[in-house]
């Protein structure tokens, strides 16, 4: 898979599509997650991918940085996933 963990090749690919996903800080403390079906089946593919990958603990987009392509021009708010335990725990 070109040395792409799974979570890295699930948004190469989307990140070829026209949906993107989109997250947004709501004015009541809770968080926006908006998109068409293929958009939020990505996010919950994504976060089975993290959960089943040996590559590493966290995974991290942004709509600003890293997978910026992803979000749509509305999104104020990335994602980290991070599944425990932590592989960087002592």
């Amino acid at each position: 898979m070109n040395n792409l963990s799974i979570p890295d090749a699930l948004c190469a690919s989307f990140a070829e599509r026209p949906d993107k996903i989109t997250l947004r800080a709501a004015a009541d403390g809770t968080v926006l997650v908006e998109g068409s079906a293929s958009a939020l089946e990505f996010l919950g593919n994504l976060l089975i991918a993290q959960a089943q990958t040996q590559t590493d603990c966290g995974f991290q987009l942004s709509p600003s940085g890293a997978g910026s392509a992803l979000f749509s021009s509305s999104s104020n708010l990335g994602i980290y996933i991070h599944r425990t335990p932590c592989a960087h725990a002592p």
